[in-house]
């Protein structure tokens, strides 16, 4: 009992080494299987058709990427050079303020009962707390204009 319990132990670690197990195919290029292919998954015979003329071309494929990065020819997207310091000063200065911007709109579109005080009159102003945080998010927003003006002077100047 134990030798053969051995040896089929000695026999699954033979088979653990090989690439393809018995009883299984391999598919090691496409040109291989032309379109259809035919195995076997955890004792389920597995039968796949495929669509050959589905699949992009090299060609098709680098077209895409370089339209999708906005330029005419893939090359010209390996020859662009990356964006200097002060561009990305710019664009971290734009979205400061976007957040910012995005940030005092919710606030202000956003606001519940208990950010007003209402009177008898039927007029309503902003409790304290609430005007206190809609002139915080303001003086972030100022701050971040002005930081944008700044990269942007910059970024025109070259320094």
């Amino acid at each position: 009992m134990i030798r053969s319990s051995l040896i089929a132990a000695a026999g699954m670690a033979v088979l653990g080494f090989c690439e393809v197990a018995h009883g299984q195919s391999s598919i090691n290029r496409f040109d291989e299987i032309a379109g259809s292919w035919t195995g076997h998954a955890s004792s389920h015979r597995v039968t796949l058709e495929i669509d050959t003329s589905a699949l992009p071309t090299a060609n098709l494929w680098r077209d895409s990427i370089a339209q999708s990065a906005g330029v005419a020819n893939i090359e010209e997207l390996i020859r662009r050079r990356p964006a200097s310091p002060n561009e990305a000063a710019v664009r971290n200065a734009q979205a400061r303020l976007d957040r910012a911007r995005a940030a005092l709109e919710n606030a202000q579109n956003n606001s519940v009962a208990e950010d007003w005080i209402y009177y008898g009159n039927g007029h309503r102003g902003p409790r304290p707390e609430y005007a206190a945080r809609l002139d915080s998010l303001d003086a972030e927003l100022k701050a971040a204009q002005e930081q944008l003006a700044d990269e942007e002077r910059r970024a025109r100047l070259g320094s």
